[in-house]
């Protein structure tokens, strides 16, 4: 059986994710599993190429033994992956079978009892009442199209509203708040450089923390102005959000004490753990607590209790909107799809609020008289009283 170079082959699975337009994400967890994987096995066999009969005793000796465990499941995947590539020259996707069966009998009765104590789930505060709900619908929406004799059972499904549940004010910094945040690291370290660039590039450009993770070298411009950074949103949507001068210093400092300014770093992520590995949302979460309680301890009153990372971005969102800046801008540099979602920071700025009133407030209150010092001053007065005789 033809065989393949092990690393000739990875490279091919890599670039049929890039065709195929699977997230970033995707593409280094399967060259993870491979790296820590089938690619040592092979070396310690003394294997120099790849062929099915490889995997199958990559699997036999390493997870043939007791219960499978999801780590070593997604292992087995990769090695599946691989020999897709190698047999067929593309990749079949693995997901669950689709429920194509009719909804009668003992799966009918269950489905109305789960609907039943949905409906029951609505007189409580919690929410996960409707994420089970919207799933139901999800999946009924597909039947009505599928099985259309049972519409009517359908539309009554479909009929059942979600419970209205109390929505939190949004949780976000001052500008005193996040200047004292930044203040934190210890630039005098090269760890402490590298997170503050994490931290103030997070605030500057309104990132969600996915996005921060999922940035490689190749997304950065600042070799000259105007300094851009290229964003992938919800849905791979791509954004250029422009930087100013003073962020393009922290990174600049950093991509060069790491040498990620060269073009044969362009794939490598821009921000990676001590495993030189790419940093995860729990790794910035990590490091944005440290430096939150520390600011606590300075100045209680300036942080949270609780402050996640999107914090920092409502913070942002917030500042640009103080000053003065078009929904319309804020909207894009954050990557929302519709104003509307961009509305609610404009519904929960309290200064605006009450700059407004403070602006058309008029002075309705009767005016009440308050007594002079003279007027209580009972020897000022007796004298006063002498003058007319």
């Amino acid at each position: 059986m033809k065989g393949e170079n092990t690393q000739t082959l990875i490279g091919q699975c890599s670039a049929f994710f890039q065709r195929n337009n699977y997230t970033l994400n995707r593409i280094n967890k399967y060259k993870l599993l491979w790296r820590h994987g089938i690619v040592p096995f092979m070396e310690a066999k003394g294997l120099e190429t790849y062929n099915p009969s490889v995997g199958a005793m990559f699997i036999d000796t390493c997870h043939c033994h007791g219960t499978v465990r999801p780590q070593e499941r997604e292992k087995i995947r990769s090695v599946q992956v691989l020999d897709d590539m190698l047999l067929t020259g593309s990749i079949r996707k693995r997901c669950c079978t689709p429920v194509r069966h009719r909804l009668d009998g003992e799966l009918r009765r269950e489905m109305e009892k789960l609907i039943q104590h949905l409906t029951s789930l609505r007189r409580s505060a919690t929410t996960i009442g409707d994420y089970r709900l919207a799933a139901i619908h999800a999946f009924v929406s597909f039947l009505q199209y599928n099985i259309i004799e049972q519409s009517e059972e359908w539309q009554r499904i479909l009929s059942i509203k979600a419970m209205r549940t109390e929505r939190k004010a949004l949780n976000y910094l001052s500008q005193e708040g996040i200047r004292l945040l930044l203040r934190q690291p210890d630039v005098t370290t090269m760890q402490g450089r590298r997170r503050l660039a994490i931290l103030s590039l997070m605030y500057d450009t309104g990132a969600r923390v996915q996005e921060i993770a999922d940035l490689t070298v190749e997304f950065v411009r600042i070799e000259s102005e105007p300094y851009t950074i290229r964003l992938f949103g919800k849905g791979r949507k791509a954004r250029v959000v422009p930087m100013v001068k003073e962020q393009v210093d922290h990174l600049r400092q950093y991509m060069e004490e790491n040498r990620l300014d060269s073009s044969d770093m362009f794939g490598t992520p821009l921000f990676f753990n001590n495993r030189h590995e790419k940093l995860t949302r729990e790794g910035v979460a990590y490091i944005l607590k440290i430096y939150a309680d520390m600011a606590r301890k300075v100045n209680p009153s300036l942080i949270q209790d609780r402050l996640s990372c999107h914090s920092i971005r409502h913070s942002k969102a917030m500042y640009l909107l103080q000053a003065s800046v078009n929904l319309v801008y804020i909207r894009d540099i954050l990557g929302h799809v519709s104003i509307q979602t961009t509305d609610l920071y404009a519904r929960a700025d309290s200064k605006a609020k009450r700059e407004a009133l403070e602006k058309a407030y008029a002075d309705l209150n009767p005016g009440v008289k308050s007594d002079c010092a003279w007027e209580r001053d009972k020897n000022l007065l007796e004298w006063l009283k002498s003058l007319n005789h």
